[in-house]
């Protein structure tokens, strides 16, 4: 399509080429991605940073936020968990991204006690760690309330709201009162 003079006055060109493995390598542990997994991903991505951390299967970031949400609830005070999950407020896309991390980390926990073994969360230790300390119902009911969060941020809830809102509903879960109240607005 043909552009307006006064467009293409106003434009300008950027060649890109593939990024070099060390700058690629570099970004992804700056990510957080185990160092075991970036040279599959190298190799794989082609040069391109995006497909490298869409073929990680979720950033280091996200997957180091579930892992730590996943041990700091099980601590006795809520205050870690609140304090982990402050940083959502200001990041959304840490938000989107967490939730379905946060899915696999259930998802797995539950498989682990009922006796499976196919997990889909890079680090099983989280998993075993909910398994072993929490009852099946409790998990089904994280689950559900990982749905509920789900559905909060279709609905475009304030980053504030969420950040609270989460381990709320998680930490109910995990103690076993389900936390089905209504959703915030």
């Amino acid at each position: 399509a043909a552009l307006l003079p006064t467009v293409r006055s106003r434009a300008a060109v950027f060649s890109l080429s593939p990024v070099d493995d060390e700058a690629a390598a570099a970004y992804l542990r700056g990510r957080g991605v185990p160092e075991g997994d970036i040279g599959g991903l190298i190799r794989g991505g082609g040069g391109i940073i995006g497909r490298m951390l869409e073929e990680s299967g979720g950033t280091g970031k996200t997957n180091a936020f579930c892992a730590a949400v996943a041990q700091k609830l099980l601590l006795p005070d809520e205050l870690p968990l609140l304090a982990e999950c402050a940083v959502l407020e200001k990041d959304r896309e840490l938000c989107r991204s967490a939730v379905p991390g946060l899915r696999s980390v259930f998802r797995d926990a539950l498989v682990l006690k009922n006796g499976g073994a196919d997990l889909s969360f890079p680090d099983e230790a989280p998993a075993r760690a909910l398994s072993s300390k929490l009852s099946s119902s409790a998990l089904i009911a994280m689950l559900e309330a990982v749905d509920r969060a789900e559905e909060m941020l279709r609905r475009n809830i304030g980053g504030a709201l969420f950040s609270t809102a989460l381990p709320c509903m998680l930490r109910e879960a995990a103690a076993g009162s389900g936390g089905a109240g209504p959703m915030p607005e």
